[in-house]
């Protein structure tokens, strides 16, 4: 492996000639390796993954690389396998029957048979390839699950290769993140400036050479960074949380200069950005607060009339109405880079008891919801969806919520959508144990309706 070209990895067996054109083009050389293979295969596979030239992976698993996974016999290789290929860029698709366990069992996948070097062989396993114990099913999601593995579940082979083919398309153009931001999202307008800011932070402090792109739909907007070396996942985290330092040292413009000049920035021209950038963060902090005391001024308007019209007590703490429509939207904290990261609605702070009507402070629920994460409507299978990712989506729950938008955005791109509906799709496997059966049927039944399956 002294070669110093970079490496693409294709894990299990698929049609890979498109793909692989693609890699020609820009001389990345690719290696493909089998999973229904020995456990001495997959050690290298392992090695393979911590080549420093390796620039990213696709892979599909299927019945047999299922079965061993979750065998004695492989069980430790395949733990540093996924710890290994959890480091790179990678996606890894599986039928959906697998992965849910509903394979078919009388379907026999063809038997691997021993090459010249060994790597293929039959064993024990190829007796029971027409099905998948169950709970082999549970130990492999749950090892998948353990390291991060960005799994995509598919039906089509279609939609196999369109996803394949945007991973590879955002990695040959050194794609930093990309954002979906729905119509009407809280902050939307701050965290456009915000990130034309970073783009100049990137660019004119750190010599990157950046490029900023998108679009925008009549739904909502994307925004798109790419750069001309690899950066890594870490390493652009690493970029932002800086950016937010200085944007908070900016309250203090002679330290915010020593630290450019730090940087290599050159003094004349450090004091000139500090200033520019302190004007700038003023101006978004003022922004910010006005634009969240005209979202819940809005809010408490139209609820309070729905109390006026539906509650039964004449007596209403109208304080305590507006405390908690107050409690339910969002403020910035000191750290701006959090517009970044997506915003999602406070359901956990403390709200002043008040006496009305439960549905009516549901519907303020609902209407404090579509204020935070956009102005687009969805019935009720969508509404069950978002609740669902608040109860369970953690940290990425702002990011899921702007995914069901993206998905159901008719004018985006399909590639977009498609990695949109993957995000959503592993995380209702994530939570698949926490929720009603019926739920869970029902939330993926939407998701594929949004894409016309």
């Amino acid at each position: 492996m002294g070669d110093p070209r970079k490496i693409f990895l294709f894990l299990g067996t698929f049609s890979q000639e498109g793909l692989r054109s693609k890699l020609n083009v820009t001389d990345v050389w690719y290696v493909t390796k089998r999973m229904e293979s020995s456990p001495e295969n997959w050690e290298k596979i392992a090695k393979i993954l911590e080549n420093p030239n390796l620039v990213g992976v696709l892979g599909k698993f299927g019945r047999g690389a299922y079965l061993r996974m979750g065998s004695d016999e492989h069980l430790e290789v395949a733990n540093g396998m996924l710890e290994n290929l959890s480091k790179v860029p990678h996606i890894i698709f599986i039928h959906e029957d697998i992965i849910n366990g509903d394979a078919a069992r009388n379907y026999v996948e063809p038997l691997p048979v021993a090459d010249a070097k060994g790597e293929l062989y039959r064993t024990s396993f190829d007796a029971c390839m027409s099905q998948i114990p169950e709970e082999k099913t549970i130990i492999t999601n749950d090892l998948l699950k353990k390291h991060e593995i960005q799994v995509a579940s598919y039906k089509k082979n279609s939609e196999l290769y369109v996803l394949a083919d945007s991973f590879i398309e955002d990695l040959e153009n050194n794609l930093l993140f990309r954002i979906y931001v729905p119509k009407g999202r809280l902050y939307s307008n701050e965290m456009s400036r915000l990130l034309d800011l970073f783009r100049e932070w990137l660019t004119t402090v750190k010599k990157e050479k950046i490029r900023q792109d998108g679009y925008k739909t009549s739904r909502g907007q994307v925004f798109e960074f790419f750069s001309e070396r690899n950066l890594g996942k870490e390493e652009v985290a690493e970029e932002i949380r800086e950016f937010g330092r200085f944007l908070d040292l900016c309250d203090y413009p002679d330290e915010a200069a020593l630290v450019l000049q730090g940087i290599g920035v050159e003094k004349s021209g450090a004091t000139e950005l500090v200033g520019r950038y302190a004007k700038e963060v003023r101006r978004l902090r003022i922004d910010i607060k006005q634009e969240r005391e005209q979202r819940v001024m809005q809010i408490r308007h139209r609820m309070e009339s729905e109390i006026v019209d539906e509650a039964d007590r004449p007596e209403i703490h109208w304080r305590a109405v507006s405390n908690l429509v107050a409690s339910m939207i969002p403020e910035v904290p000191g750290d701006l880079t959090n517009l970044m990261t997506r915003y999602a609605i406070d359901e956990n702070s403390e709200r002043t008891p008040i006496q009305i009507n439960q549905q009516i402070i549901g519907r303020a629920c609902g209407e404090v919801s579509q204020n935070v994460a956009g102005t687009q409507h969805f019935g009720p299978d969508a509404q069950a969806l978002i609740e669902m990712i608040r109860n369970h989506g953690g940290a990425e729950e702002a990011e899921l919520v702007a995914s069901v938008h993206e998905v159901s955005d008719e004018e985006a791109r399909m590639s977009d959508r498609l990695t949109a509906k993957h995000k959503i799709k592993r995380f209702l496997l994530r939570a698949r144990d926490n929720v009603e059966t019926t739920a869970y049927s029902l939330a993926q039944s939407y998701i594929e309706s949004q894409m016309g399956l």
